[in-house]
């Protein structure tokens, strides 16, 4: 696995016994790959994490492969249980100096209900390599409600190493060696 990866829940965001009903990991519809990239770290769980409004959940992930890794797409899903539960849901980057970018907002997420089909979000992360031992954090933040909003399914997926591929393309020269071999 490239990634350790710790989840700070904070005071107030709790396990929640509500959870998206759709089966993906944002609008991945399997925990195998993700727009021709694996999946390298997820949080799922048998329910979903309680964000209450202006709280924030903090992934943080460490690179422990021991080479760069360039990110591809962060997956979630977000559901509002009532009217009341915050409207907008936002994603910052923050790099191991602590600097923030803000990377996505949605402030049109719909009523879901506590356990239902919750929307279903990919934000792009190819611009960012972590170097080997290096780390990050993703910030999850609700805004714009009173009460909670669900957070249920994130997934992290990488861009192979290019020596994947060579790996993968070297096994595919040998298998035809040996298959030429056997015809002769």
């Amino acid at each position: 696995m490239v990634f350790n990866v710790t989840t700070d829940k904070g005071s107030t965001v709790k396990q929640a016994s509500r959870q998206s009903t759709d089966g993906t990991f944002g609008p991945a519809t399997n925990l195998t790959t993700w727009d021709g990239n694996p999946i390298s770290a997820n949080t799922a769980e048998n329910s979903a994490l309680r964000i209450n409004n202006n709280e924030s959940l903090n992934l943080t992930f460490n690179n422990s492969s021991g080479a760069p890794v360039q990110l591809s797409y962060f997956l979630f899903d977000y559901g509002r249980s009532n009217n009341t539960a915050p409207a907008t849901i936002s994603l910052t980057f923050i790099d191991s100096n602590n600097q923030e970018t803000l990377l996505f907002s949605d402030s049109n997420t719909p009523n879901t209900g506590s356990i239902g089909d919750y929307s279903d979000f990919a934000v792009n992360l190819s611009s960012y390599t972590i170097a080997a031992g290096d780390f990050f954090t993703l910030r999850l933040t609700a805004t714009n409600g009173s009460s909670g909003g669900n957070i249920d399914n994130t997934a992290l997926t990488v861009i192979p190493e290019p020596s994947t591929y060579v790996a993968i393309f070297g096994l595919l020269v040998f298998a035809m060696t040996i298959a030429r071999r056997r015809t002769k």
